[in-house]
């Protein structure tokens, strides 16, 4: 070992050998793996049990600092009482957003109606679907406006940077064309085209019939109504 001296061939009194003594060293290393950045000094070289000079976790745009690899919730940083060489790894995540989708009355949705995503990234897909007798119209959002002319019944989200909490699927009731005609030897009197909304029931129809023909049925109504004059279609559905 170097600290142990053999001092040999002694001719003369010696009263000045000295041992020597240097205090230890040791190297704190400060990392940003990715995502972020470290502010102040990040290779310290620093005696034992003293304190590093302080550093700061700066995150890039859109990303947020988490902690410490050696569990140091703060971004700022001091090592006290330092005793040995440390690497010490400054750790960051990307922001992440809450998109909400939500369904108006008359249909449900289909696909995670909450979701939490990462900054710029895209919502997975979400489906709007109506109740019997409503159809899809379109998705609204005062948070973000470019997806209220979207009128596909799927929906994925792109490009979030912000809480979206208002995305809405809107339905209506169906509406329904109902066309009555005579076809030869008579007239109608009544509406003859008449849009009815789903459940709802047209107007009276009445069927006269030429002079040397009498009125025969309808034809597309259920049985029971085929000789109905004046006739009301009731709960058109289709």
């Amino acid at each position: 070992n170097n600290n142990i001296l053999i001092v040999k061939n002694i001719t003369s009194n010696i009263d000045d050998i000295t041992a020597n003594f240097a205090i230890n060293v040791y190297n704190v290393v400060f990392k940003a793996i990715e995502n972020g950045k470290i502010e102040g000094e990040t290779e310290q070289h620093i005696e034992h049990g003293g304190n590093s000079t302080i550093v700061t976790a700066v995150p890039n745009n859109n990303y947020h600092f988490v902690g410490w690899s050696n569990g140091h919730l703060e971004s700022s940083l001091i090592i006290q009482d330092i005793k040995n060489d440390q690497e010490i790894e400054a750790y960051f995540e990307i922001d992440t957003f809450l998109v909400e989708f939500k369904s108006s009355d008359n249909g449900v949705l289909e696909g995670e109606t909450s979701q939490i995503v990462g900054y710029g990234g895209d919502a997975k897909s979400v489906s709007a679907i109506p109740d019997l007798g409503y159809h899809f119209v379109n998705w609204s959002s005062t948070q973000r406006p470019d997806i209220n002319e979207i009128t596909s019944d799927t929906l994925i989200l792109i490009n979030i940077t912000s809480d979206v909490n208002d995305i809405t699927a809107n339905f209506e009731l169906n509406e329904y064309t109902v066309i009555f005609d005579t076809g030869l030897n008579g007239t109608l009197e009544g509406m003859q085209t008449q849009l009815v909304k789903h459940g709802q029931d047209c107007t009276q129809v009445t069927a006269i019939s030429n002079t040397g023909y009498d009125f025969a049925g309808w034809n597309n109504v259920p049985e029971v109504n085929k000789m109905d004059n004046p006739l009301i279609v009731k709960n058109v559905i289709e």
